[in-house]
């Protein structure tokens, strides 16, 4: 199969599921998912829509959107299916109909890698409440150093870098320019 084609689960696969946002997706992501393999045969990654990226992550959040997002998640070896949407609360519907064995959650689930917040700490908590009551959740750190806001201060700074550049050989440009025309008497 190619890089965007599900594959089925086996009928007595070991199921895990991850969930994210999956912005910029970058080396810290394709270390979790390799982790995430590690807990089963077969990989299912839920990636959250814009809006509630946007939410829990603030207005500069995501830079990628949703279907962007999805296809890089896809790509990657160690997926084997994306949920696109995903409820924000996992549900013993929604891990009985697709067969979940293990429900990942990572401390560090922030755009800028740190442990969560107190106030997103206790609302986590909610949405993995069923997956916890069951015994199937699993928190671990990705291991990873790399974040999203990390990648974004990069890109900002050549940005910056950049524009000054252009700024100055703008400003000799000009300064060439006009000598040349008081030189010529223009």
């Amino acid at each position: 199969s190619g890089p965007t084609e599900t594959r089925v689960a086996p009928e007595h696969a070991r199921i895990v599921y991850v969930d994210g946002a999956w912005d910029l997706f970058h080396a810290g992501h394709v270390a979790v998912l390799r982790q995430a393999r590690t807990f089963g045969d077969y990989v299912i990654v839920g990636v959250h829509d814009d809006a509630e990226v946007n939410r829990v992550w603030g207005p500069a959040f995501p830079i990628m959107n949703l279907q962007e997002r999805a296809l890089s998640v896809l790509g990657c070896k160690f997926v084997d299916d994306v949920l696109i949407g995903p409820p924000i609360v996992i549900t013993k519907q929604m891990l009985s109909t697709l067969r979940i064995n293990v429900v990942l959650r990572f401390p560090e689930d922030s755009a800028d890698g740190r442990p969560r917040s107190i106030s997103t700490v206790s609302e986590t908590d909610l949405r993995y409440e069923v997956p916890e009551a069951m015994g199937i959740c699993r928190d671990y750190r990705s291991g990873h150093g790399l974040s999203v806001r990390q990648i974004a201060d990069r890109v900002k700074a050549e940005a910056d870098i950049l524009k000054e550049r252009f700024d100055r050989k703008a400003s000799l440009e000009k300064e060439h320019t006009e000598r040349k025309v008081a030189e010529l008497g223009y």
